[in-house]
């Protein structure tokens, strides 16, 4: 049975430096994709989740073990991110209010060994889906993405995003039917 994230910052609170190691193996690729959808450069994105993590790092050690690891890192990563951006292009604080911010691409995740017409296939596929996750405000697609990339609760993306619960399922609702009618 895997060790939960509470269990793991616990052992780093009483000292065990590798539990920390486990909980950036764990969540690195996911904060990453994250923030790549404000930036949409590999290497901010790369220097934003290394600030991420370095700033749960300093305050890891008074995380309240009640409360939920992964909204409380990606809310560091989302504030992360929003202040890299603010910094080089003067982002607006209202970032995730305006649905028509600029588009940012999703980090295409490959599978293992597929047989040549599905490689075309595939590639198609992402293709048309990249293209039409394009087209979508960035509101909506950070949702799409961090629940279904991320498998993030609506909870958890609420917390995150600190938005109502009934705005981040509005969102999430829009964004499917604008897929849909892309794909229709």
């Amino acid at each position: 049975m895997e060790v939960q994230d509470f269990e793991l910052i616990q052992r780093y609170q009483k000292g065990d430096e590798k539990a920390f190691h486990e909980l950036v193996r764990r969540h690195l690729t996911a904060v990453y994709r994250f923030v790549f959808q404000f930036c949409g450069s590999e290497s901010e994105a790369e220097d934003i989740a290394q600030d991420t993590f370095v700033k749960a790092w300093k305050n890891l050690a008074k995380f309240d073990l009640q409360k939920n690891f992964r909204p409380w890192l990606f809310t560091i990563a989302k504030n992360s991110a929003l202040d890299a951006l603010r910094l080089k292009k003067g982002l607006p604080l209202n970032f995730f209010d305006n649905e028509e911010d600029d588009i940012s691409e999703l980090e295409k995740v490959p599978d293992v060994e597929p047989l040549p017409p599905e490689v075309l296939d595939r590639k198609t596929l992402a293709d048309d889906l990249k293209r039409a996750l394009d087209l979508i405000p960035v509101t909506q697609r950070t949702v799409l993405v961090m629940h279904y990339l991320d498998q993030m609760t609506f909870q958890e993306i609420a917390d995150v995003l600190k938005k109502p619960l009934g705005t981040v399922l509005s969102w999430h609702r829009r964004g499917l039917l604008r897929l849909k009618d892309f794909f229709a």
